[in-house]
């Protein structure tokens, strides 16, 4: 089939080939509750949109609030994190002290 096409068919069909292959949606099964199926289909009708597109729509709402939480527990608990209670001098002699000892234990 392809030796019958010129050259700018040729292309666009391996491109479309390429592109339906890389970007075919995937199939998944997952039990959820009636009420919730329900809910989709009731989105979906009340959206003009599929139901697929309402979960696509939920779960990347979802994400990016999960991303945002973790985002601001990160700040939370690194906030404060330059305030120690020893001097910096103290800090880097035992580290260097603590590195001392590994290096000397590992390569006797």
């Amino acid at each position: 089939m392809l030796a019958r096409l010129d050259l700018t068919a040729r292309i666009t069909y391996v491109f479309y080939l390429t592109y339906v292959t890389v970007n075919m949606d995937k199939i998944i099964s997952a039990r959820v509750d009636e009420w919730v199926a329900r809910r989709i289909g009731l989105l979906a009708q009340q959206l003009g949109t599929s139901k697929k597109r309402v979960l696509e729509n939920a779960i990347r709402q979802y994400a990016d609030s999960v991303e945002r939480d973790r985002q601001k527990d990160v700040l939370d608990h690194t906030f404060g994190a330059w305030n120690r209670s020893e001097a910096p001098e103290t800090t880097v002699e035992r580290s260097r002290e603590a590195f001392r000892r590994s290096m000397l234990k590992r390569h006797k």
